[in-house]
């Protein structure tokens, strides 16, 4: 969620900006819910490199089985929204 509130307590789209915390959350998770397996879903970063290397991360470490990846940064919202960026999904995939 890149809503103001959600940014505000870093919370929903914000988390990518603490990976370290991001991944040891979602391994946690990943672990109480074993064998189901966990996804995520998440926004474009600051970069397609940052990107990358968290989802890899997520996967490694976090035990991750699914990702869907939101083709927009969380800045791309309501008015900004601009268009999804298919290169870095592309890249990504």
């Amino acid at each position: 969620c890149p809503q103001g509130f959600a940014m505000k307590r870093g919370i929903g789209a914000a988390m990518p900006r603490r990976p370290d915390e991001l991944v040891a959350m979602v391994a946690r998770v990943s672990a109480a819910i074993a064998p189901l397996p966990l996804t995520v879903k998440m926004r474009l970063h600051e970069s397609v490199e940052i990107t990358i290397d968290l989802l890899k991360r997520l996967i490694a470490e976090g035990g991750v089985a699914g990702i869907t990846v939101h083709g927009r940064t969380w800045e791309q919202k309501g008015e900004k929204r601009g268009k999804c960026d298919w290169d870095a999904i592309k890249r990504i995939r």
